[in-house]
């Protein structure tokens, strides 16, 4: 956002002139269905915030049956959660926390995004080893005594 005085854009100005007052805006007649029954409409909340969302994307979800493709993200939460699991009970196996390249093993065997192509899941894999890197460098003192602790 700009603080300083701009000039109006010149498409502004073209479809300034077009502007329609609404009281000349004149809606279509909405004809009754006789053939329809007259059963009452059933919608649930989310398909209605869909369609309150975009009219557009809830009829290709669910009249057409599109549905849109999934965020190569999902699970990136779940997927750290994991490797952190595995570095604490790598920790707790050898008494010692795991060096960068067994993390990076770790990482390897076990970080998982079904939903990710080849350069989503690199990234985000990336991000996970520098996430729990600095984990294990910033709290090897919560992993080392994680170790005498079993599973409740």
């Amino acid at each position: 956002m700009t603080t300083r005085a701009v000039a109006a854009s010149p498409y502004y100005r073209e479809l300034a002139r077009l502007e329609v007052p609404p009281e000349d805006v004149a809606l279509p007649p909405i004809d009754r269905d006789d053939t329809a029954d007259d059963d009452p409409i059933s919608l649930t909340y989310s398909e209605l915030a869909a369609f309150m969302d975009c009219g557009m994307a809830f009829r290709l979800r669910e009249l057409v049956g599109f549905q849109p493709r999934l965020a190569p993200e999902l699970g990136y939460g779940k997927a750290v959660h994991h490797v952190l699991r595995a570095v604490a009970e790598a920790t707790k196996s050898s008494g010692r926390v795991p060096s960068a390249a067994e993390i990076g093993g770790i990482l390897a065997a076990s970080f998982f995004l079904p939903t990710a192509n080849k350069p989503a899941h690199r990234q985000l894999r990336d991000a996970a080893r520098r996430l729990v890197l600095t984990y294990a460098d910033k709290h090897s003192y919560d992993l080392q005594s994680a170790r005498g602790r079993g599973r409740r």
